[in-house]
């Protein structure tokens, strides 16, 4: 029997990681399950996953397709065939020349058919965007998008060229990556219809107005006659009487269509 010995990075590795650490435990444990070393494996995927949280360099598309791949054996060995194929498909995105090994999963194992199963997955068809930052997904910058079918190495990059790390596992995407949520919508105001009160002193105002105005008419064209020289003596007293009418109803009626419009509009409800 050959005996491997492997060189296990800490528990209490410190932070920050560099992708030169986590492209060596990735080898270490991709080594270990090869070598059937499963408790040797679960330690460094655990130191994986360690690493992760605090990587502050960008990890180029060989590590990542690799990272995913080593997510996709400890999925197996969990029984979770439903992550493993996510996993799966985490690392064929990211190096679209990927192939699992045979030395991992020879032909019949019940590993390649995982495999096989999540590379004929097609791509989505509507992938989550990005909120605003220089991404870099899966070791490629400038994209804009993720898929939440796939596992997804997302990494924003700031202006010293550190970044941040999110090891995404499918499904819903962390609230800092999405893009901010769009501005409210300005309140639309319903005019609300105005009441019988109201309804009643507009009319009984538009009313007064029209009484106004006949009353002026009344007046002005009895004064024209007078004043024309042309009325007989025996209408002269009564257009004088409805001159008077008229010069005394105008402003009362004038005054009572302000006073109701007032009213209307004070009681409106805007």
């Amino acid at each position: 029997m050959l005996l491997l010995l492997l060189t296990l990075r800490p528990a209490t590795a410190a932070c920050p990681a560099t992708a030169q650490e986590l492209r060596d435990e990735l080898d270490v444990a991709l080594e270990a399950y090869g070598a059937f070393d499963w408790d040797g494996f679960s330690a460094q995927l655990t130191e994986v996953d360690t690493s992760l949280t605090c990587l502050i360099e960008r990890v180029p598309a060989d590590t990542a397709a690799d990272l995913h791949l080593v997510q996709a054996l400890g999925a197996f060995m969990l029984r979770d065939e439903a992550q493993v194929q996510v996993a799966f498909r985490g690392a064929l995105a990211a190096a679209p020349g990927f192939a699992l090994s045979e030395e991992l999963a020879p032909p019949g194992h019940p590993l390649r058919a995982l495999y096989e199963q999540a590379a004929a997955v097609p791509p989505p068809i509507a992938p989550q965007p990005l909120g605003p930052g220089d991404w870099i997904v899966d070791g490629e910058r400038g994209l804009t998008a993720i898929s939440t079918e796939r596992t997804t190495l997302v990494q924003r990059m700031d202006k010293d060229g550190e970044v941040e790390t999110w090891y995404l596992r499918g499904g819903p995407v962390p609230e800092a990556l999405l893009p901010p949520p769009p501005p409210p919508e300005p309140e639309r105001r319903v005019r609300t219809p105005p009441s019988d009160r109201t309804q009643a002193l507009l009319w009984s105002s538009l009313g007064a107005g029209v009484v106004t105005a006949g009353a002026v008419a009344l007046a002005g064209g009895t004064r024209n006659r007078v004043e024309g020289g042309v009325v007989a003596a025996d209408q002269y007293g009564s257009l004088r009487a409805a001159n008077r009418v008229g010069l005394v109803a105008a402003p009362v009626a004038g005054a009572a269509a302000i006073g109701l419009g007032v009213g209307a509009a004070l009681t409106w409800r805007w």
